[in-house]
């Protein structure tokens, strides 16, 4: 099977985004491998087409991104050619169609992050850090701290 793909950067962190339809069984065996076959991105979504046509992204994990969410945007403002400069687009991770506004003409998106939910402390390292728990995808935030393999 040819897996077509392109690598899309509006955000200066490089997306992956597969055209090819592929099963979500076999989406983080590729991912990986596109992974190693692109090191600088940093993540890989699957462009699928749902039920009622409309395309939408799935990244390999089902997690939210907003970096990928934003490549996405510009792929399908350019794919769908009506010349839209804000669209709501479909995303793994995110339950509502996503709020997206993109200047082609700059190859830029921007889209609006689902708000976090909760405000959780883990430990790690016996270190207190905070962990924001948002739809689709948590982020622990490093305050005054380079990240670290063992972090």
């Amino acid at each position: 099977m040819e897996i077509q793909y392109l690598l899309a950067d509006p955000t200066k962190n490089i997306t992956v985004l597969v055209t090819t339809p592929v099963s979500r069984a076999l989406q983080p065996e590729l991912a990986s491998l596109l992974l190693d076959l692109e090191p600088e991105a940093e993540q890989v979504g699957f462009v699928e087409t749902a039920a009622d046509g409309q395309m939408r992204l799935q990244m390999m994990g089902g997690e939210f991104c907003g970096n990928a969410t934003r490549a996405f945007a510009c792929y399908a403002a350019k794919v769908r050619g009506r010349g839209e400069t804000r669209l709501a687009i479909s995303v793994s991770g995110a339950r509502e169609p996503v709020p997206v506004a993109v200047d082609l003409r700059q190859n830029r998106a921007y889209a609006q992050m689902p708000l976090p939910y909760a405000l959780e402390w883990i430990s790690v390292n016996k270190q207190k850090i905070p962990l924001v728990r948002m739809e689709g995808i948590d982020h622990a935030l490093l305050l005054d701290a380079v990240p670290s393999p063992e972090a």
